[in-house]
């Protein structure tokens, strides 16, 4: 029997879906709050948590991701009524959920999506979550293996979908850093970035090999890379030959740690790469940036994308925002586009490349990556 904790801050809403698992063989606990949860989870084993994103005290994912914390074996499943990909995207890469569902739920896909849940195998606990040798050496053990890898989802051309490149995205399946944040977060505690940079690089350049030669790679860098460009750029080398088509990533978050970040980048592109500026509409100082450093690709965060077909004031940011890269020669690049009527608007406003789950799911394959390649 699995225990299943199920957090819904409107008592007796969701009853019909509590009877059903527990008719499933379930035994199921319900609290309608997030520090109830979190005390409960900490007092008694579950299997697996199923969890409203409107949990009341405690806002968005702070409950799944304090539940992880807490209890890295547990599961999570989490309910949304404004299910969208940024949503989805947060609640996998940094609350470690296995699934996303929208409300109202439907029994029989919860059902199923509860029996896929409890088919992963429960991560052991690590011996010593708190100390440096332990966690490190995950880190380390991660990074050497074969499960630490980049999944690419391609970048399509707005009029015609042809496939022009592909953003390398970060995947592990580790039993305890198994998502992208967490180990991030974990590398960072211990100094370990330069050596997670390495591995990046060791695999992009994997991919450069296969991929078509007009191919474009988008690699993301971490604030903390910018730290020492001459560094950086020794990390860089073994990228030196494919520089032309590989575009480096970069956050507002880099130039709220790095002012002078347009000089840290001029060397960058001096070696022969390409710079895009991520998280345009949502990021924190994207706008300052964007004027500061003049990108060569300029990338529209998803939430600026979702439904734009239906917002006018969406529709004028982007178009903006298109005046401006056409008048300083940057190409616009719209990411989570999930619908046709949304990659219809974004082609009439004048956006020319388009990324998100319409065009494909970001993958370790190159059959399932790049199905379109040879056009590229």
């Amino acid at each position: 029997m699995s225990r299943i904790l199920f957090v819904d801050p409107i008592p007796g809403s969701q009853e019909a879906l509590l009877t059903a698992l527990g008719v499933a063989g379930h035994e199921v606990w319900a609290v309608t709050n997030g520090p109830d949860a979190l005390a409960l989870a900490l007092a008694q084993r579950f299997d697996l948590v199923i969890a409203d994103d409107s949990a009341a005290g405690m806002e968005n994912l702070e409950l799944l991701t304090a539940l992880r914390q807490a209890r890295p074996t547990l599961r999570a499943l989490l309910l949304s009524a404004t299910l969208h990909k940024a949503l989805a995207k947060r609640a996998v890469n940094e609350a470690g959920a296995v699934g996303v569902l929208a409300k109202p739920v439907n029994e029989s896909a919860t059902l199923a999506a509860v029996k896929r849940a409890l088919a992963i195998p429960s991560p052991a606990a690590p011996v010593n979550w708190e100390g440096f040798g332990e966690e490190g050496q995950m880190v380390r053990e991660c990074l050497d293996s074969e499960g630490f890898r980049l999944a690419l989802q391609p970048v399509v051309t707005a009029r015609g979908g042809v496939v022009v490149g592909f953003e390398a995205l970060l995947r592990t399946n580790h039993p305890i850093l198994s998502t992208p944040r967490l180990l991030l977060v974990a590398a960072e505690r211990h100094n370990m970035l330069p050596e997670l940079g390495n591995a990046i690089v060791g695999r992009a350049a994997e991919w450069l090999f296969r991929l078509p030669d007009r191919a474009r790679l988008f690699l993301n860098l971490h604030p903390e890379d910018l730290r020492d460009t001459d560094i950086l750029a020794g990390r860089l080398e073994p990228l030196l030959p494919w520089a032309s088509r590989l575009t480096l990533d970069l956050t507002g978050e880099c130039f709220a740690r790095w002012p002078d970040l347009h000089a840290r980048v001029r060397q960058l592109r001096s070696l022969g790469f390409s710079i895009s500026l991520d998280d345009l509409g949502d990021g924190p100082g994207a706008l300052s940036l964007l004027a500061e450093l003049g990108p060569d690709v300029m990338k529209l965060d998803p939430s600026l994308v979702r439904n734009l077909d239906q917002s006018p004031r969406k529709r004028r940011l982007v178009e903006m925002l298109c005046s401006f890269g056409a008048a300083t020669d940057a190409t616009v690049l719209a990411e989570g586009v999930e619908t046709q009527s949304e990659a219809r608007a974004l082609q009439d406003l004048g956006v020319s490349l388009l990324q998100g789950y319409l065009y494909g799911r970001p993958s370790t394959s190159l059959l399932t990556a790049a199905p379109l390649a040879q056009s590229a």
